[in-house]
């Protein structure tokens, strides 16, 4: 009493969790004995894909202090920024390098030049969402008239998941107080082999399992013998 069963209504709920756009929910009896409807929300699947490395070398191009410099000192990089986002299969990595450079111009004074420069990087990936950590390993320069010509080699770690928004069912309200009449407008013979399901039989012909038990005499769904049932088309 009181439960689902009572509405005679066969549901199966299918929840495909990966690669899947939707939840399917299929009705397979075709007829209830009162409306129903189901509730449902959206619940957040995440699935991590792993860590892996790439490596890349960024070039880049500083231009000097206007005044002549007669030394290079040091020359070292540090990250400002990075942005990451997944579209069709790769990941897209945009950033913001500050070269540093220390010198001496030819009066002997020491000079400090900052250059930001934007870089932008693309690497396969198999997830929708992405973050990446940047790292330079190595850093080769040469002085070339008036600007600094460099070679940024960088490792990039790569942590990648798959985020999917999941439709589920949570909750069927069947409404009791506006009871459907069941009208016969006809009837059909199907000729039914031992082991059939009724509800096999009221999906195929569209109409309610419980019709065809009740024109026929069934007390079980499962026909063992072979027997031509007339099956009653309701509306």
């Amino acid at each position: 009493e009181n439960t689902m069963l009572d509405i005679a209504l066969k549901l199966s709920i299918q929840l495909q969790v990966f690669n899947s756009d939707q939840t399917k929910v299929l009705l397979d009896a075709f007829h209830t004995n009162y409306p129903i409807t189901a509730a449902k929300t959206e619940s957040r699947f995440v699935t991590h894909l792993g860590c892996h490395f790439e490596n890349a070398v960024l070039p880049m191009k500083v231009p000097l202090h206007p005044q002549k410099l007669s030394q290079i000192l040091d020359v070292w990089v540090e990250q400002q920024e990075c942005h990451t986002r997944c579209a069709q299969g790769m990941a897209n990595i945009r950033g913001c390098l500050c070269v540093c450079v220390l010198a001496k111009d030819e009066e002997g004074q020491v000079v400090y030049i900052e250059h930001p420069e934007d870089f932008c990087m693309e690497f396969p990936c198999t997830g929708n969402r992405i973050e990446a950590m940047v790292t330079t390993t190595e850093l080769h320069y040469r002085v070339v008239e008036d600007q600094l010509e460099l070679q940024i080699a960088v490792s990039v770690l790569l942590d990648e998941e798959n985020v999917e928004d999941i439709p589920i069912v949570q909750q069927i309200t069947g409404r009791k107080d506006q009871l459907y009449p069941p009208q016969k407008i006809g009837l059909i013979a199907y000729y039914a082999q031992p082991g059939e399901d009724l509800w096999e039989i009221a999906a195929h012909c569209r109409t309610a399992p419980e019709c065809i038990g009740a024109e026929n005499g069934l007390s079980e769904d499962i026909l063992q013998q072979e027997t031509m049932l007339m099956v009653p088309i309701v509306s």
